[in-house]
């Protein structure tokens, strides 16, 4: 990292548990922060898709951590790390642990830092792009909207893990959810999530 700076180069660190360091990083690697904020059903039902477990575990290996961030989970955790819970509720409990994190850098850094929604992006990738490089300060040329386009405007029959239509998998959690999942996702993140979406962004 401290290489690219040198030659004048911006690297790029994506890594959604970073969440939980991201104002460390910040602060010792003066990073520039986007923090992209996702629907629950949206996250729960990708994790779902993928048999994606949390190791619950890990957190409470980090005391300082805990104490600082994650005490008012901090029974839940030990509950999911002793006994491996169903996806969907390993999911909610994730969501919800990161993002009352984003609440509290909202508070703090809502000037300095960029939250956007996922759905604003994939909505329209063209024109959010140009408004996030405007504000990073990064040249936006012919080249980069084309790559966008290349993946994220692509035929359903040409997606793959990284090409797909924005725009079409914006609520795939209705096809990857149950109703009932898709109401107890609703209801068990309410708390945090009535602060980012309505009920209007739960309909298909």
């Amino acid at each position: 990292m401290l290489n690219a700076r040198r030659t004048g180069k911006r690297p790029l660190m994506k890594d959604p548990l970073a969440i939980l360091a991201v104002e460390w990083l910040a602060n010792t690697f003066d990073m520039e922060v986007v923090l992209l904020i996702r629907h629950p059903a949206a996250f729960v039902g990708s994790l779902k898709k993928a048999n994606w477990p949390h190791p619950f575990d890990n957190f409470l290996q980090q005391p300082l951590l805990m104490e600082k961030h994650l005490s008012e989970f901090e029974s839940e955790i030990t509950k999911f790390a002793e006994i491996e819970q169903d996806l969907v509720d390993q999911g909610i409990l994730l969501w919800n642990i990161i993002y009352s994190m984003v609440l509290k850098y909202q508070a703090s850094y809502d000037q300095k830092w960029i939250f956007i929604k996922h759905e604003r992006i994939s909505a329209d990738p063209s024109r959010e792009f140009i408004l996030l490089y405007d504000r990073l300060e990064i040249p936006f040329s012919e080249h980069v909207e084309n790559r966008i386009a290349e993946f994220s405007v692509v035929k359903p029959g040409n997606q793959d893990s990284l090409r797909r239509d924005s725009k079409t998998v914006i609520k795939n959690w209705h096809k990857r959810l149950t109703e009932s999942e898709i109401a107890r996702v609703k209801d068990k993140t309410e708390r945090v999530a009535s602060q980012f979406y309505s009920e209007e962004d739960w309909l298909p």
